[in-house]
């Protein structure tokens, strides 16, 4: 369901504006040709930003979230550690090579529904983390344990979305100031 994987993307793409600025961060980037067009519309990542692993550079993700207990899995006896790795490998192959034209480096997030990060997205979180502790002035465990925990809360949020969710985006129940609160409850 896209708005349980946008959860995800979403918390990610505003743990990067606190660091690297809202300018330099984008959501759902089509990945183009040398010449600026558009060559496959399926192909786009879901955000970008700039200098996350070098500066100034162009740096695009795309997140993914498995089932780690899904019955194909069982099937095929797959651990959670293959299936992401699998993951990661067909991100890479899709995406990598258009990324790397565009002089951008490519950087698949994937995660299961039970909080597990591939190396890649730790490492995502690890540059944030040590760039917002710098920037806040606090310790890098500390501000790497409030950057987990905004991750884990974002991935309870979307796996609450496929499992109770709707189809359809809330939006809220009309109050726009909190004004008819007491009539709510």
């Amino acid at each position: 369901m896209k708005l349980a994987h946008d959860q995800v993307r979403d918390e990610c793409v505003h743990l990067c504006t606190m660091p690297y600025g809202a300018a330099g961060v984008k959501k759902k980037m089509f990945l183009r040709d040398t010449s600026g067009n558009v060559r496959d519309k399926d192909l786009r990542a879901d955000f970008l930003a700039i200098g996350v692993w070098e500066r100034q550079r162009v740096a695009f993700f795309d997140n993914r979230i498995l089932d780690a207990d899904a019955p194909s899995r069982f099937d095929r006896n797959t651990s959670y550690v293959t299936a992401m790795r699998a993951a990661v490998q067909e991100k890479k192959t899709r995406y990598l090579e258009r990324c790397e034209e565009m002089t951008g480096s490519f950087t698949p997030l994937v995660c299961t529904v039970d909080g597990v990060f591939h190396r890649e997205f730790v490492a995502f979180m690890k540059r944030v983390a040590a760039v917002l502790a710098g920037k806040w002035g606090k310790s890098y465990e500390e501000v790497m344990c409030w950057v987990r925990i905004r991750l884990q809360f974002a991935l309870i949020r979307a796996v609450d979305l496929r499992l109770r969710g709707s189809r359809m985006r809330f939006h809220g129940a009309g109050f726009s100031d909190g004004a008819g609160l007491c009539r709510v409850f």
